[in-house]
């Protein structure tokens, strides 16, 4: 494992909160035990958005409270859209949420940890570091 920080996707907390025996969940224990894993403002949006019970909205406001938090700033967005706008000149489509959080991890210097496959595509074309999911 790499001693730098790591922004946690969406994809990693979602399975670790719904099947604590998924094969990700050591990986992710072992970033919370090492205080390397990283939360942003809207992976939390997204949780919380995805949330089915109360039980999961208590779980997502805790690793709210626990996992340090990743600013993202105004100028942030910026780089996404740019980011977004320059690889769809190359023909490569991501969604915008992905282009922001390769933004704050490359503006943080973090990688990121996900099973969404647009941040392999995203790390093609500029400096992102990935996390294995291994």
């Amino acid at each position: 494992m790499n001693a730098e920080p790591v922004l946690v996707d969406t994809s990693v907390w979602v399975e670790f909160l719904r099947q604590p025996d998924h094969p990700l969940s050591a990986r992710l224990e072992a970033l919370l035990d090492a205080d390397l894993a990283r939360l942003c403002g809207p992976v939390i949006g997204e949780l919380l958005q995805g949330a089915m019970t109360g039980k999961e909205t208590a779980a997502v406001e805790e690793l709210a409270e626990s996992v340090p938090l990743l600013p993202v700033p105004e100028k942030t967005w910026f780089e996404a859209g740019r980011l977004a706008r320059s690889l769809r000149a190359k023909g490569v489509t991501v969604g915008l949420m992905d282009c922001l959080l390769a933004s704050v991890c490359m503006s943080e210097g973090c990688a990121v940890l996900s099973l969404d496959r647009h941040f392999k595509m995203i790390s093609a074309h500029v400096p992102l570091s990935l996390e294995s999911v291994s």
